[in-house]
């Protein structure tokens, strides 16, 4: 989902008229690219790979939390119960 970050005018799917959005509306996908031509939306291909950076650190910490879970124990570390 895209938000304007400034007034747009535009004709959404299914209207006949143009419909004005304020800055914080939520843009409909087919004008997303008139909107981000015009400068009313941020580039949806720069926002993906910032959000893609910012996601990496975590995908990287789940990954590491998988395999230190996945991990086989120390069989020989494990301590035996004394018989009597």
């Amino acid at each position: 989902m895209h938000t304007f970050t400034a007034p747009f005018e535009g004709v959404p799917d299914g209207s006949v008229y143009p419909k004005k959005f304020a800055a914080g509306d939520i843009c409909p996908p087919e004008l997303v690219a008139a909107a981000v031509a015009l400068g009313a939306l941020p580039d949806p291909a720069i926002d993906a790979d910032a959000a893609a950076a910012a996601a990496k650190p975590q995908a990287d910490a789940d990954s590491a939390a998988a395999a230190a879970k996945a991990a086989p124990t120390n069989k020989a570390s494990a301590k035996v119960p004394e018989t009597k």
